[in-house]
Parts: C-alpha cells; sequence; structure tokens
C-alpha cells in the first residue's frame, strides 16, 4: 500500500514537469483572414416526390481562422419546378411552381455544420402559399449539404409541396467586395 501511494505521489509531483512542448509555442496563431463577395448561389433540391432548381444571389462573408473555414450567406434566389396537379374533372395537367426564397445560413467551423433558415411563396401564378423551412446540416464555406423541413404557413391545401427537403447548394464568386489579412 505504501509502495502504491509513493509511486502515485512521485507520478503527481513530476507531472508538471513534463511537457510536451513550450507552453508559448502554443500561443502561435495564424492570422484570422475575411472575404467579402458578392456569389451566384446555385443548388438542387431533392423532396420526397421530385427535385428542382435553384438560381440566385448571394452576399457571402468567409471566415479563415487556422483550417476551420466558417462563411456566412444571405440569398435571394428562387426555386423553379414542374408539378402534376391531379383534378378530378381534367385530369393531370403540369404546372409551373415558382417559389421566391430569401434565406441566411451559416456554415463551416471546427464542426462543419452548416444551419439556416428560409421564408419562401410557393406560387403557380393564381394561388400560392407562404412557407417557412429551417434546415440542418453539413457545410464548409460557400457549400452546404443540409436537411429541410417546410412548415406551411398559409393556403395549407396549395398544391402538394414536399414536408422533407434535401439542398446541395454552393455559391459561385462573381465580384470581391472586401478581404482583409
Amino acid at each position: 500500500m505504501m509502495r502504491n501511494t509513493l509511486v502515485l505521489l512521485a507520478v503527481l509531483c513530476t507531472g508538471e514537469a513534463l511537457h510536451a512542448q513550450i507552453k508559448d509555442s502554443a500561443l502561435v496563431r495564424t492570422p484570422i483572414k475575411t472575404a467579402e463577395e458578392f456569389g451566384l448561389l446555385v443548388a438542387f433540391n431533392q423532396g420526397s416526390s421530385r427535385g428542382y432548381g435553384e438560381i440566385g444571389f448571394s452576399k457571402n462573408i468567409c471566415v479563415f481562422d487556422g483550417h476551420h473555414p466558417t462563411g456566412i450567406a444571405i440569398t435571394m434566389s428562387s426555386e423553379i419546378q414542374n408539378v402534376r396537379v391531379i383534378n378530378s374533372k381534367i385530369g393531370g395537367t403540369d404546372e409551373t411552381v415558382v417559389a421566391p426564397k430569401i434565406s441566411a445560413w451559416a456554415a463551416g467551423g471546427a464542426s462543419a455544420i452548416a444551419m439556416g433558415i428560409n421564408e419562401l411563396y410557393y406560387t403557380n401564378f393564381k394561388v400560392g402559399c407562404a412557407v417557412i423551412r429551417p434546415e440542418i446540416g453539413f457545410g464548409i464555406e460557400k457549400f452546404k449539404l443540409v436537411y429541410g423541413y417546410n412548415i406551411v404557413v398559409t393556403n395549407r391545401g396549395f398544391i402538394p409541396i414536399d414536408k422533407h427537403i434535401i439542398t446541395i447548394a454552393y455559391c459561385f464568386k462573381l465580384k470581391a467586395i472586401n478581404y482583409t489579412n
């Protein structure tokens, strides 16, 4: 018992002197760089019943802190899809549905998580409905792969809108606004 106590005491007392590196070297940091850009958002959305494209403009703020790139995007875009509407009197007809969209999302960091919120207005130019879509998934800088859930706010009886959406999106740089080192 006494021998075990002495070994434990020796390990505890000498542990402070055993460092893998000098403390000052751990404080060296790479400079934080930021980039502010105006971009083109291109995305593909896949619902449970159909897939559709999205195109629009974005303002991106990218922060490079060592090896953890982070991005924030504010976008104005439009989802465009072709929907088959079933009517009991005339059968099925194809309609184009457009959804103007405003969204904001952040992606990256040490965990590479992307989170965002979208406001959409689905319309076939006769009727429409407002939708809020929170989303979460994987993302780095100007790229995201997320799962979203459509919450219908108005006109719940509108054409079939997928509740669950998988989105893959990227913001291509059109113009650099501001870079800092």
